[in-house]
């Protein structure tokens, strides 16, 4: 019997980013079932707050260079993932909601793309063999508009208030962690279970 792990995360969300690299390591050909729930964030207005802005570019910048990728708060007025979350259920029915959470990172992180924007997530889409105008076409009718707000309500009431949280069997784990840290818990899950 497989570890049952819950991954919240917001594509807008640096540290959710991040922990991408170390989590997707740490359960790579591991026993593990994974089931990501995009849960949005309160609004940030970093236009506002400076500090914040500096600090999560810096540690964004440098971390991300140590995985090999170049990485920066993308400059979106207000940004938003709604839309992007509500993509995600549509992607996962299609076998490639992995793919999808790596895409949409990759076009708000590294190239700096209003992921809330229909064009963009079609986009998006079509880099991972999704068609675009099937993506439009669900997002324009806000198809998984209830799905996502159910999921939003779920996460609420498992007490998530901060993003990333992953639930690995018992262990609910928040903010980045290195790939170390991941293995040791989802090693003493597994022993769990046995």
């Amino acid at each position: 019997m497989g570890l049952n792990i819950k991954v919240y995360l917001d594509y807008i969300c640096p540290f959710c980013f991040l922990t991408t690299f170390s989590f997707n390591a740490a359960i790579k050909n591991k026993d593990v079932s994974v089931e990501y729930i995009p849960f949005e964030i309160p609004e940030v207005k970093l236009e506002n707050d400076l500090f914040r802005k500096n600090f999560w570019s810096n540690i964004l910048e440098n971390t991300a260079k140590n995985f090999g990728h170049k990485a920066k708060i993308p400059d979106i007025h207000r940004p938003k993932s709604k839309f992007a979350s509500e993509a995600y259920y549509f992607a996962d029915e299609n076998g490639k909601g992995k793919e999808f959470n790596s895409k949409v990172y990759e076009a708000f992180f590294e190239k700096g793309k209003d992921i809330n924007r229909i064009d963009v997530l079609s986009e998006v889409g079509s880099e991972i063999g999704i068609d675009s105008d099937d993506i439009k076409s669900v997002l324009e009718a806000r198809k998984y508009k209830e799905q996502h707000e159910k999921a939003i309500k779920r996460g609420k009431e498992e007490g998530i208030n901060a993003v990333p949280t992953i639930i690995i069997g018992h262990t609910k784990v928040v903010g980045y962690k290195r790939r170390e840290f991941f293995d040791s818990i989802i090693e003493e899950e597994i022993e769990r279970l046995k």
